[in-house]
């Protein structure tokens, strides 16, 4: 699977039938609700390359790693 983050100002350019998400409200969205997540599988959706706040293309080896920053989770008090 594939991902890139975009800025939420750009949600009107997402054609969802491209992708995993089919909503805005199926979409993971960072804490401050500033970007979301979105994938697809294997051919790049044709809009991508319209957005331009996208970030780099990650995989699943590297898109862990993102959502595991206090941008996309929250810290557990103890």
């Amino acid at each position: 699977m594939n991902y890139t983050i975009i800025n939420i100002s750009e949600v009107d350019k997402i054609n969802w039938e491209e992708l995993n998400e089919n909503s805005m409200q199926t979409a993971r969205k960072s804490l401050n609700e500033e970007f979301i997540l979105i994938s697809w599988n294997d051919i790049e959706p044709t809009f991508i390359n319209n957005l331009q706040s996208k970030s780099s293309i990650y995989t699943d080896a590297n898109i862990y790693d993102i959502l595991n920053t206090d941008e996309w989770r929250k810290k557990l008090e103890i």
